[in-house]
This record gives C-alpha cells, structure tokens and sequence, in this order.
C-alpha cells in the first residue's frame, strides 16, 4: 500500500488544488504524485488511504464545498 499513487479524478484534483497539495493545473501523473507525497507525510503506510473520503465530498451535489473549505481554514480556488 505504501508504494499506491493516488487515483486523480476532477473531482479529487479539484479539492487536492483547494488544500494546497498541488499547484498543477493538470490532474496528469505529476499532480498525482505530488498530491501522493503530501498524503504520504500524513499516512506513509498507505497515502492513499484517504482517497474515497475525499473524492466523495467532490462527487456529491449536496455538498457545499465552500462551507467544507471554508470550516477547514481553506479559501476555494477562484
């Protein structure tokens, strides 16, 4: 597990952009293993491990994902 790379969607692309894990404006295999390594300083063991939580949020409407952003101390990407 400890060797995964993070399966990039939009939608988790979009949210990994708000919390700062990338810059890339791409979700290409770059962004995926930048947004890995972030993931990896939280959970080495398995930096993927966060992955349906987070890609789940993106994927709802009904989720207001500027309160989410906003709750976590994050402003949203304009």
């Amino acid at each position: 597990m400890s060797r995964l790379i993070v399966p990039l969607d939009t939608h988790m692309h979009r949210i990994c952009r708000a919390f700062k894990l990338t810059k890339r404006k791409q979700a290409d295999m770059r962004a995926a293993t930048e947004i890995t390594a972030a993931f990896r300083m939280i959970a080495p063991e398995d930096p993927v491990r966060y992955d349906f939580a987070l890609t789940r949020l993106g994927i709802r409407d009904d989720t207001d994902m500027a309160a989410f952003l906003k709750q976590c101390g994050v402003m949203p990407l304009s």
